[in-house]
């Protein structure tokens, strides 16, 4: 295992230590550590197990450093995963995407996305920890709202473990899928 120290993470690991104060109900198994995706889990199957969720495409090494260092020096990205600390891999993974709007008087509004746990890992509640966790880190940020788009089966689940709602008028999902030449800028 790579030391903690010698890892670049994606954002500063203690704002996460903030958000686990909101809720000491999040728990994982010891040999489980809940983190900041690191530079370094382009080695640890993070791309693998993000493709039991969708398709990733061909991501080499060098364009997950592009959009890693992209994300990074935005800031608004907090990308967590939970690593399995006998095996260096990557059990699962959370995306907590943050935007400022000129509503509600300059609110900080905030969209989890990405939310997968590896097949070997369903189970243990990683995916429980990831929201919630992520969840609770839109607190500490002080976010007015946080959202989700997911699949019609994960509905009761998301409601079941973590309250949210369809909102009556606001549940409409629509989408526009461009070309996979157009995504990258």
């Amino acid at each position: 295992m790579t030391s903690p120290a010698a890892m670049e993470y994606l954002f500063d690991e203690k704002i996460l230590n903030n958000a686990l104060k909101i809720d000491p109900k999040i728990t994982i198994k010891d040999n489980f550590h809940l983190r900041p995706l690191a530079r370094n889990d382009f080695e640890h199957g993070f791309l693998a197990a993000l493709s039991q969720l969708t398709e990733v495409g061909d991501v080499s090494r060098e364009r997950f450093d592009e959009i890693f260092d992209k994300m990074k020096t935005n800031g608004c990205y907090y990308v967590t995963v939970i690593e399995d600390l006998d095996t260096n891999r990557i059990a699962g993974s959370a995306t907590l995407f943050t935007e400022y709007k000129f509503i509600h008087g300059g609110g900080l509004r905030a969209r989890i996305e990405d939310v997968v746990v590896d097949n070997d890992y369903r189970g243990q509640n990683l995916g429980v920890a990831l929201v919630q966790t992520l969840k609770s880190l839109s607190q500490v940020l002080h976010c007015y709202k946080l959202t989700l788009d997911c699949n019609d089966q994960m509905i009761s689940w998301y409601r079941k473990y973590f309250d949210f709602q369809i909102e009556e008028g606001r549940s409409n999902f629509m989408t526009i899928r461009f070309s996979s030449s157009s995504s990258s800028p």
